[in-house]
């Protein structure tokens, strides 16, 4: 469930030595503007893909000082707060393997703005007072981590399942990890929709970063016929398929001994 948030709001704001908006033309402002919308939204729809910004209650505007450029964005939805700040932590760090490839693709923009116009961008937080999260400048290197790819399937339990071009599927592995990964077709996409906080097994190729093998992508492109059950039902699952190679045994503990090459325990 989206929890609604109606006081907070992000910001970005670009500045100079010698900047100004009156040199700009509307459409490079508007471009620029869109730019930052596409960045948020990228980074929140990768984690939540049915909310999205273009479309669900976010807004900007611009200031009225020439000499800054500042665009305010405001959304119902805290999931965008939170996205907000990992994305200011990434950034602030270098470590980008938590954006998004089309977020990447935008901050690369964002850098290119302020090489050709000698700025940089700030990145804030305002929840009744301004929280400064981040600033890139034309020096920013927008690095990503080497990766290897490969297929494999994964296990985990379903949580989220949703969107379009891709849909995609939030999904808590076994090894407590949170990812949302690409659906290769919505028709998987429903099929895997009935099996909603079910743990899954889900085949694809997946991307991993080389120095911590941290999953950074996931492409799911089938399901496997594993189906969670309890201790008892898989017990007794393996007695039926067994059962029929030991009904001419008739001393099983010396059975078993002999297969750990030593002497049956007396009583």
């Amino acid at each position: 469930m989206m929890t609604r948030n109606h006081d907070r709001h992000i910001e970005f704001s670009v500045s100079g030595e010698n900047f100004s908006t009156e040199g700009l033309r509307p459409k490079k402002i508007t471009g620029l503007q869109n730019g930052f919308v596409d960045f948020v939204a990228a980074i929140v729809k990768h984690e939540h893909p049915e909310i999205d910004l273009t479309e669900d209650g976010a807004f900007g505007f611009t200031s009225g000082d020439p000499t800054t450029l500042v665009t305010r964005l405001k959304s119902p939805h805290v999931e965008v707060m939170h996205a907000w700040r990992r994305a200011g932590h990434a950034i602030e760090t270098g470590d980008f393997s938590y954006l998004p490839p089309r977020a990447e693709d935008q901050l690369r923009e964002i850098v290119g703005f302020n090489h050709r116009h000698n700025t940089e961008t700030r990145f804030w937080e305002n929840n009744g007072a301004r929280n400064l999260l981040a600033v890139v400048n034309q020096n920013t290197e927008v690095t990503m981590p080497a990766t290897i790819t490969g297929t494999t399937t994964l296990y985990g339990e379903l949580l989220r399942i949703g969107g379009d071009a891709p849909p995609r599927a939030r999904i808590r592995f076994l090894d407590g990890f949170t990812k949302s990964c690409a659906v290769c077709s919505r028709e998987l996409a429903r099929e895997m929709a009935r099996r909603l906080y079910e743990t899954i097994g889900v085949r694809g190729r997946g991307k991993w970063d080389v120095k911590n093998m941290r999953l950074r992508e996931f492409y799911i492109e089938g399901l496997t016929e594993y189906r969670q059950t309890s201790i008892t039902s898989a017990i007794e699952s393996l007695r039926e398929v067994t059962e029929e190679h030991y009904q001419s045994i008739e001393d099983i503990d010396a059975f078993v001994a002999d297969l750990r090459g030593r002497e049956p325990e007396n009583e």
